[in-house]
């Protein structure tokens, strides 16, 4: 499990390693040019996977970029609807616990699947409706979350959702399953 390098509530890191857990699962085993879209203030997914990244990308106004790696490439700024990065240009896209956040999903959707070259994989995570109410309690109510991280929730998807912000983009397959009993949604999208 990777430590956490900043002060955060009690259930983030266990929650972050679950994410990270299942889509490391579903990354190809080669080297990878990686972008991770909501990397987080410290890269931790390109901290986890060290080796196994040729490129390391991360994008999230959070992230102190003086502190990263010389050699990743570090954009610390919100993300409108364009991701500065050209089209085709990594092997995988990783958003877990990001999609949720954003003022326009479908345009992000699109964007990652833009920076995706041919058989690239976008995985992404994000809770479902019915994981709002104990998410806001969890961070509301006991303070095991962050509750700057869940008030900042603009959206919750489920598998219909999450297909429809990839509707007429060119993908060749998508998958989905639910995790943590139906609260989160596990997305697979091949181009």
């Amino acid at each position: 499990m990777v430590m956490s390098f900043f002060k955060e509530a009690i259930l983030e890191p266990p929650a972050r390693w679950a994410r990270f857990r299942r889509s490391i699962e579903l990354l190809p085993k080669k080297r990878l040019a990686l972008l991770d879209l909501g990397s987080g203030p410290r890269g931790e997914l390109g901290l986890v996977l060290g080796d196994r990244l040729k490129k390391y990308i991360a994008i999230d106004p959070l992230f102190v970029a003086g502190r990263a790696p010389k050699h990743w490439q570090v954009i610390s700024r919100k993300i409108g609807k364009k991701i500065p990065l050209p089209s085709e240009s990594v092997d995988a896209v990783v958003s877990t616990a990001f999609i949720e956040h954003v003022d326009q999903p479908r345009e992000i959707m699109a964007e990652a699947v833009r920076v995706l070259k041919k058989g690239g994989r976008l995985i992404l995570t994000t809770p479902t409706p019915r994981a709002k109410r104990l998410l806001e309690f969890l961070a509301f109510g006991l303070g095991w979350l962050s509750r700057r991280e869940i008030a900042e929730h603009r959206n919750y998807f489920d598998r219909d959702g999450l297909k429809r912000l990839l509707a007429g983009l060119p993908v060749k397959r998508i998958q989905h399953r639910y995790f943590e009993l139906g609260l989160n949604n596990l997305l697979l999208v091949i181009k």
